[in-house]
């Protein structure tokens, strides 16, 4: 990957962002000199806020309907395996995304010919169901921008991974089957949904991101069940048919 100087308003958005999730405190305003105007720039506030947060282990990757997709790190220190009950003061909005993650078994290092869909997908070991807790460096939110919330990660708080499991040859999952539950009360049951509709596309679109995938790579997909809130104490948990299940306590 190439590195780019970072530019002006993105050098003034980083330490903003840096000291919001050293602190815990929410950005109360942005001043309008650290407002970026491309997704080049909040790459690059994305890239200097990394190291303050830890090891990058893989990606977190969405697409909408309306929008190009896009891609923010995942960190090894905000990894949480299922069952597990989290007591986390920086996690207030705790918003649970129900979504499946990929872990690649080999490498796709940069190289200048674009991979294709059979050499990607032939790369990923396993699935495993998810949740995604979402979590905001700004007071305004959900009301900010969407260049400044993909600089903050697009908001990501937390991962709670499930059990991993071997992903078939023909796997497809436009049509996932999903149950979401809190407190044992079913309040979601589906058939697909997610905004991005074929999520193994986004594998592929990560491959050809320019910033190279190693072994033990995970990449998030986004979320099936749209963005519910828990509630605390509640507990939550997500179904995926052929898959498995993954839940999480919010410590009350």
């Amino acid at each position: 990957m190439v590195d780019v100087q970072m530019s002006s308003a993105a050098d003034k958005l980083a330490p903003l962002l840096i000291e919001a999730h050293r602190s815990g405190q929410r950005i109360a305003r942005v001043p309008e000199a650290a407002r970026i105007t491309t997704q080049d720039e909040a790459y690059q506030v994305q890239r200097s806020v990394a190291p303050s947060i830890g090891p990058v282990v893989g990606w977190k990757v969405g697409r909408r309907a309306d929008r190009p997709a896009t891609r923010a790190p995942l960190y090894q220190t905000r990894i949480h395996q299922s069952g597990v009950a989290i007591d986390d003061p920086q996690l207030q909005t705790w918003i649970v995304e129900s979504e499946l993650m990929f872990r690649f078994a080999k490498p796709l290092p940069i190289r200048s010919e674009p991979y294709s869909r059979e050499e990607v997908l032939a790369a990923v070991g396993g699935v495993s169901p998810v949740f995604e807790i979402i979590e905001s460096r700004y007071a305004a939110y959900p009301d900010v921008e969407p260049l400044l919330q993909l600089a903050d990660g697009l908001s990501h708080g937390a991962m709670v991974f499930g059990t991993e499991v071997p992903m078939p040859a023909d796997a497809d999952y436009t049509n996932a089957h999903i149950i979401y539950e809190v407190d044992g009360i079913v309040r979601i049951d589906a058939l697909g949904g997610n905004p991005a509709g074929d999520i193994l596309d986004l594998l592929v679109w990560t491959a050809n991101a320019g910033i190279g995938l190693k072994v033990g790579d995970a990449i998030t997909t986004g979320s099936y069940t749209g963005m519910p809130t828990l509630a605390p104490g509640a507990t939550a948990k997500a179904t995926f048919a052929g898959v498995g299940s993954v839940s999480v306590t919010r410590s009350a």
